[in-house]
């Protein structure tokens, strides 16, 4: 029990700091010594000495969950941690920008305040007021879009490709369009409240369609002219394979290879997607996660194969795709990811004389000659049929990482679309501040400023306002925590899941700040260790390869039993974002560190690899391979919770 410590409202002013010494000593003490049970206490002596010998009786005799007590004249006070908002709700007139933060496993989105944009000579100012997503932009938030995917381009400037909006202002030379039209369009840096494009890579929108329906079209109809037009040169009669046809280019490919007299054979990965289908008329919808597909195909066209295959698939099924080609055949690959890690392509089918385009719209999006050949032939019979909006799910700005958690997990059809009407509710845009101004005649106080964080300290407060020095992430933070006027403040990144086991987590003072769901009971990787060193080598493998299986279970949407850990993981369709999930998982349960990239090389082989990897990268084997059968088994957990950030 202590004197007055100035904490709660109105308490007495402290005037014995050592009270406060013993406070925080009595704080480590818990955390060294969680069974001890010391409480914390307060007193502002109310004047009445059988007032407060009653409150100290109370509280000694009856105590509750709360082990920091403050009691004043004023009443019973007790400590509770917030956490402290680092954005505001957008208003009228502020510019703002989607950034991705922590690119990767964990990343977050942030609307970011900035600097209205200003058109250039042949350009125009759109104010945005919906905006579909692709998946680019989620390799991008992922980590797993390489540098070289946007050089040569102006990809590579924020996030999104493609809007709908109204034209707030035309740069010079601009003519056909004025202030105040609605168009959609192809544009970088997309995600915004405000966006600058090329005049001619937009178009006026139709009066009876919403912005959000006019969103959908822009980069999925452009995919398919450059791919089916002029890549592929689809004919009336000839038969298309389409992957992944119930996605954002999928529909649209569908609708005009119908349009032009083409036949048509769609694979998808769930039964609610190949039901979609159906339901929009296709008559052959096959399983994009079983290679059983190539079979299918083969008594479809009575042993023909196909002219024309839209792939997005990845690994062995594009072999297989190169083999249903017909002599003269075209393979048109949209995944990336087997570019990107450069895999090997099988020579032998390009016998039949057939051809293969790797297509990667945002080499040609600008060009003048593409854009110029998509608006004739959008007046063209066949494309004036099928060019119409997608089907699409619409997130307010506000949610706008929800709208890409759908797209990450493939649970979407057609295309997700962010919008900006101004009747949601408005979306928290994080401020730019600027430094804090400090008082040049004051005196600031740095224990421990010759190294470390106060060495940092100290050259941030020597550089404000005279140069410009890159913080740390805490100390711009505290920059921000300064100039708002914040009298205390925690700067921390957690691991709720580790730090759980420390007793002042779990007090009633920090409860606030614990993220829903995120303190759960899966073992510490020291537990987990511990259980796995109890066992055999072959048991201990058996476990991690049977935690994995449930794991891609629960990714694929698909019961553990249908899954065979010594079938290839891409056989069941894992594509990169898949194996994404699949590894955010591995690595909260495991804690162990694998690169996106090893583990998308590691998807070609199966569970039994990828276990043996992780029970490697654990410490618990030597490299020599374990061979022993993997039966599955009942009792291995479920997935655990992930990290999350409170600052």
């Amino acid at each position: 029990m202590t004197h007055p410590r100035d904490i709660a409202p109105d308490e007495a002013e402290a005037t014995r700091p050592a009270d406060a010494v013993l406070w925080g000593l009595t704080r480590c003490l818990v955390n060294e010594q969680p069974d001890l049970g010391c409480r914390r206490l307060s007193l502002n002596r109310s004047g009445t000495a059988s007032a407060d010998t009653r409150r100290l009786a109370q509280e000694l005799f009856h105590p509750t969950a709360e082990d920091e007590i403050i009691l004043s004249p004023q009443g019973r006070f007790v400590l509770r941690e917030q956490p402290r908002p680092s954005a505001v709700p957008a208003t009228d007139g502020l510019a703002f920008a989607l950034r991705i933060r922590d690119a990767g496993l964990s990343y977050r989105l942030a609307w970011e305040e900035t600097e209205r944009p200003e058109p250039g000579p042949g350009e125009v100012l759109i104010e945005v007021r919906a905006a579909a997503l692709n998946y680019r932009d989620v390799m991008r938030s992922l980590g797993l879009l390489p540098a070289e995917a946007a050089e040569g381009t102006p990809w590579g400037t924020g996030v999104g490709l493609e809007c709908a909006g109204t034209v707030a202002a035309c740069g010079p030379g601009v003519t056909g369009l004025r202030p105040g039209d609605r168009v959609a369009g192809t544009s970088p840096a997309s995600l915004a409240s405000h966006t600058v494009t090329q005049a001619g890579a937009v178009r006026p929108m139709p009066d009876d369609m919403t912005y959000a329906e006019a969103a959908t079209m822009p980069v999925a109809y452009a995919t398919v002219h450059y791919s089916l037009i002029t890549l592929a040169r689809l004919q009336p009669g000839e038969t298309l394979l389409v992957h992944g046809a119930a996605g954002g280019v999928g529909p649209a490919a569908l609708r005009y290879a119908t349009a032009c007299g083409a036949h048509v054979i769609a694979t998808i990965g769930s039964d609610l997607k190949r039901d979609f289908l159906r339901a929009l008329g296709v008559q052959h919808v096959l399983d994009s996660r079983s290679l059983h597909f190539a079979g299918q195909v083969m008594e479809i066209t009575h042993g023909q194969g196909v002219d024309v295959v839209l792939n997005s698939l990845a690994g062995e099924a594009i072999t297989r795709g190169l083999e249903l080609l017909r002599p003269g055949g075209r393979f048109l690959e949209l995944g990336k990811r087997d570019i990107y890690e450069n895999k090997p392509l099988p020579l032998r089918p390009f016998a039949n004389n057939i051809a293969f385009f790797a297509v990667d719209l945002t080499k040609v999006l600008n060009a003048p000659s593409h854009i110029e050949a998509l608006r004739q032939d959008v007046q063209a019979a066949n494309w004036r049929e099928a060019w119409c909006p997608l089907p699409h799910s619409v997130f307010p700005a506000a949610r706008v990482t929800e709208a890409f958690t759908l797209l990450q997990h493939s649970r979407h059809i057609g295309k997700v679309v962010v919008a900006f009407d101004p009747l949601d509710e408005p979306p928290l845009v994080e401020r730019g501040y600027p430094d804090p101004r400090l008082d040049p005649e004051g005196t600031y106080l740095i224990t421990g400023g010759t190294s470390g964080f106060g060495a940092a300290t100290a050259h941030w407060l020597a550089g404000l306002g005279m140069q410009a020095i890159r913080p740390a992430e805490a100390l711009a933070h505290a920059g921000e925590l300064l100039q708002a006027g914040a009298e205390t403040a925690l700067v921390a990144r957690f691991d709720w899941g580790r730090i759980a086991a420390l007793p002042l987590v779990s007090s009633p003072r920090l409860s606030g700040l614990v993220p829903s769901g995120a303190v759960s009971g899966r073992l510490s990787r020291e537990e987990l260790l511990r259980k796995l060193g109890q066992m055999t080598s072959d048991e201990a493998l058996e476990y991690v390869t049977h935690t994995l299986t449930v794991m891609l279970a629960g990714v694929l949407h698909m019961d553990p039993d249908q899954i065979d850990p010594h079938h290839r993981v891409d056989s069941y369709g894992l594509d990169s974002l898949m194996a994404t999930e699949l590894l955010v998982d591995l690595q909260q349960r495991y804690e162990v560190n694998i690169p996106p990239l090893e583990l998308l090389r590691s998807a070609n082989g199966t569970l039994a690899d990828i276990a043996q990897t992780v029970y490697l990268r654990l410490g618990l084997a030597s490299s020599t391979p374990v061979t022993a059968e993997l039966p599955h088994r009942a009792d291995a957990p479920t997935a655990g919770e992930g990290t999350s950030v409170v600052v």
